[in-house]
């Protein structure tokens, strides 16, 4: 996508561990893709894993700890540690919101008028630990309903 990246040594010793300072991306296109396909890509790979996972731990009725529980076990930590990651940081929710409304193609406008806006709401709830205790949620209703 040919961003520019200003830190390339993005492996630290602290809270930004793998976080990449970039530029702001103006084009719309990009900054949606930048947006939304990670976590299209970790919604598709997090939904089968936690349901498995979930109805693996709820419906196995295996005695004690068995090799069937723990692999639903890790199944369902997996698929809840990509749901959890869903959306951008609030930073690049803000960057797509700036883009969407210096567009001037009003087809596009109209197309990602929603996704934009959910992507900044949950970019939004994300930074305050939202999606961590609605998944912990999830995965309650999962294992006991």
């Amino acid at each position: 996508m040919h961003i520019p990246v200003e830190d390339a040594s993005y492996l630290q010793k602290n809270e930004l561990c793998g976080h990449v300072e970039h530029k702001p991306i103006r084009t719309l296109g990009k900054s949606f893709l930048f947006c939304f396909l990670p976590g299209f890509l970790l919604l598709v790979l997090g939904v089968p894993m936690a349901v498995c996972g979930g109805t693996g731990l709820r419906w196995w009725t295996g005695d004690g700890i068995s090799l069937i529980r723990i692999a639903a076990a890790v199944l369902l930590y997996l698929g809840l540690c990509c749901l959890c990651r869903l959306f951008p940081t609030y930073e690049d929710a803000l960057y797509l919101c700036e883009a969407y409304e210096d567009s001037k193609n009003i087809a596009a406008k109209i197309i990602l008028c929603i996704p934009v806006y959910v992507i900044r709401a949950g970019a939004f709830l994300a930074r305050f630990s939202v999606s961590l205790l609605l998944a912990a949620a999830l995965a309650l209703c999962m294992i006991l309903l």
